[in-house]
C-alpha cells in the first residue's frame, strides 16, 4: 500500500530565474547635412528628436551620448520595436534638415544634402563605455588610467546619460536602469534601413 505524503502550498517554493535584458545599441555619425546648422542647432535638432521620439514612439532610451561628431544610443526597446522608433527618429530628422534648408538659401550649395544616408552606422563594440553610460559601477582591484580618462571625459559631456544616473536631470528623457541590473547588449541589425537612412 502506497503511503500518502501530504504536502502543504507554504512548504513549496518557486524559484525564478529571471532572464536579464537584452539592450540594443547603435553608434551613428552624422552626415556632411550637419554643417547647414551651427553646434548649437544641431545638437538641439538631436535631442528635439530623441525626446519627440521618446515621447510619440516610446523609445527607451537607457543610454546614450550626443557630440558633434556621433550619437551613441543604449535601447531598452525589443529588437523589432528598436528598428521602428530609430524610423521614426529618422524620419523626424530627414523632416528637420529639409525644412531648415528651404529656409536656408545663404548656405553654401557645396554642401551635399540627400534626405537618405543621413547617418553612418557603427558597431558600438566598447564594453567599458555601455557600462558607464548605462549607469553601471566598474571597480577594478587596480588604477587604470585609461578608465579613469574615460569616466572624466563622459563626466564633462553636457549631452550624456552619464550625468542622470549621477542624480542630475539630463536634456534627452531617459529611463534607468538600476545598478544591479544585469543586461546582455546586442549590435542593432537594421535589416533594409541600412539602404534608405544609413551607410555601413
Amino acid at each position: 500500500m502506497e503511503k500518502k505524503t501530504n504536502i502543504k502550498k507554504e512548504d513549496i517554493i518557486v524559484v525564478v530565474k529571471e532572464t536579464p535584458p537584452t539592450l540594443y545599441s547603435i553608434w551613428l555619425a552624422p552626415g556632411s547635412w550637419k554643417k547647414l546648422f551651427t553646434k548649437e542647432e544641431y545638437h538641439i535638432l538631436i535631442i528635439e528628436c530623441l525626446n519627440s521620439t521618446v515621447c510619440d514612439n516610446k523609445m527607451k532610451i537607457n543610454g546614450y551620448l550626443l557630440t558633434y561628431n556621433s550619437l551613441c544610443l543604449i535601447l531598452g526597446n525589443e529588437e523589432e520595436n528598436c528598428r521602428k522608433v530609430l524610423l521614426s527618429f529618422f524620419e523626424r530628422i530627414k523632416k528637420a534638415i529639409l525644412q531648415h534648408r528651404k529656409k536656408s538659401f545663404h548656405k553654401e550649395e557645396s554642401i551635399k544634402l540627400s534626405p537618405y544616408h543621413l547617418f553612418k552606422k557603427h558597431d558600438l563594440n566598447s564594453p567599458t563605455l555601455i557600462k558607464l553610460l548605462t549607469g553601471k559601477a566598474i571597480r577594478l582591484p587596480y588604477y587604470d588610467a585609461q578608465l579613469a580618462r574615460l569616466k572624466n571625459k563622459l563626466e564633462h559631456e553636457p549631452f550624456c546619460s552619464v550625468l542622470d544616473y549621477s542624480g542630475a536631470i539630463g536634456p534627452v528623457l531617459i529611463t534607468k536602469l538600476e545598478n544591479e541590473t544585469a543586461f546582455t547588449i546586442v549590435d542593432i541589425a537594421m535589416m533594409g534601413i541600412e539602404t534608405e537612412y544609413l551607410i555601413t
